[in-house]
């Protein structure tokens, strides 16, 4: 038998453990990404935490303490880490063609786009395809696809950052069918719009969408509407509507969305839960109690209807507006006392309406920028700072009315502070637009 030296076995000894050291240092990372450090928000509501979160692939494998390395090591310390954001009512459809990067919305945190609002990129006939193509604004395309499943495959292709997902648009299916004209589909149209429901479905659809307030969608009745929301029922889709109205025919609206839901056997969701019009704010309470009321059911059985509410800084401010007018009385009422005075606050009443109408008119017209809010908001500022001084030199001049003013002027100091939280509101909807 062929025995070793002592020297060639403390060489070996010694290159295995120079081997077994290499190894180490050159482990391949347990992940592929770890996230370090950060501030998690789970999206459940609770208080966040600090800690890592490990990525492998597109699974989140590990949340805590992460003591393996990542192939990509990212440093989260003093940053919010949550997890992507859901765009409901995506109208990235031709976005993601000009720059399947998404930035636009990828930079806000939007890793879901879900589309389809009445109307979807699919199922198309010959005829569709040629009017979409000649309707095309700025990005232009060629519309190689068919069906919603093919516009899905297309997109997948052009290698987009987000995941997207589409209800099929009953409009859509409509126009395939019956053209963009206010008609009647026959059993036979139905039939086959029914089929197209079923198709998308199959293809991925999460159900079916609805814009009614809006020509050809509105030509829809509800009859048609509980046919192909039935289809997507018998799949486990859903139903999800833009209503017929958001104002006068609110109450009427969500007690057609309630009636396709319960009739077809679908969920329901309302795209815009809104009270447009002064004269319709106070509908919101009664609307509440109509959608609980559905969700409760008879004897408990009731069905899943659920609603996006709509906030926005152009029904703020009117509301604020209002308020502003609410005080503008009460100083009438409690200067009546002081004549001279009473002049020189009219005037400022006057500036201070005259900048409420603006506010108005920007909100009733929606045509007004987040800088002209802000510019109307700041004379609104100015006017109360003009009125907190007429004040002033009323507690001066008339002790008659010393007790009125000091309640005023607490009313004035919350005013001010309403003012300055809707300029700093416009400032950051503004830095947000640019």
């Amino acid at each position: 038998m062929h025995r070793r030296s002592p020297f060639v076995a403390a060489l070996l000894a010694s290159s295995l453990l120079l081997s077994a050291s290499a190894g180490a240092r050159g482990a391949a990372p347990a992940y592929d990404v770890v996230i370090r450090g950060g501030t998690l928000y789970d999206g459940s509501g609770g208080a966040p935490v600090v800690g890592d979160i490990a990525l492998k692939g597109d699974r989140i494998v590990a949340v805590g303490t992460v003591a393996g390395s990542g192939r990509t090591e990212i440093d989260a310390k003093g940053m919010a880490v949550a997890p992507g954001f859901i765009n409901m009512l995506s109208w990235a459809t031709e976005s993601l063609i000009a720059d399947p990067r998404s930035l636009s919305d990828i930079r806000q945190g939007v890793t879901l786009e879900v589309m389809g609002e009445g109307w979807s990129m699919g199922p198309f006939n010959a005829t569709m395809k040629a009017q979409e193509t000649e309707r095309q604004g700025d990005i232009k395309y060629d519309i190689s696809w068919t069906t919603l499943g093919d516009y899905f495959a297309y997109l997948e292709k052009r290698g987009i950052a987000p995941n997207v997902a589409s209800f099929v648009g009953a409009a859509t299916v409509r126009v395939h069918e019956l053209g963009e004209g206010d008609v009647d589909p026959t059993p036979e149209q139905l039939a086959r719009m029914r089929a197209l429901v079923r198709q998308a479905m199959d293809e991925g659809a999460l159900g079916v969408g609805s814009s009614l307030i809006y020509a050809p969608g509105s030509y829809a009745e509800t009859d048609e509407l509980v046919a192909l929301t039935s289809e997507a029922a018998r799949c486990g889709g859903m139903y999800i509507s833009h209503m017929r109205s958001e104002g006068d025919r609110l109450e009427e609206a969500v007690d057609e969305l309630i009636a396709i839901a319960r009739r077809s056997g679908a969920p329901a969701e309302i795209y815009h839960l809104k009270m447009a019009g002064r004269a319709n704010w106070d509908k919101f309470a009664p609307v509440v109690a109509k959608i609980e009321a559905a969700r409760a059911g008879e004897s408990g059985r009731g069905f899943a209807v659920v609603a996006q509410e709509v906030k926005s800084l152009a029904n703020e401010t009117a509301r604020a507006t209002d308020d502003i007018a609410g005080k503008i009385t009460a100083i009438q009422q409690a200067t009546r006392g002081s004549v001279a005075a009473n002049q020189s606050i009219q005037q400022t009443i006057i500036e201070v309406q005259q900048s409420a109408q603006r506010i108005r008119d920007a909100m009733d017209a929606q045509a007004q920028t987040v800088t002209s809010i802000t510019a109307a908001v700041d004379e609104t500022a100015l006017a109360a700072d003009s009125m907190s001084s007429t004040i002033a030199s009323i507690r001066n001049d008339s002790g008659t009315v010393a007790s009125e003013i000091s309640v005023l002027s607490q009313e004035f100091s919350k005013m001010g502070e309403r003012l300055q939280a809707l300029e700093t509101a416009a400032s950051e909807f503004s830095r947000r637009v640019a």
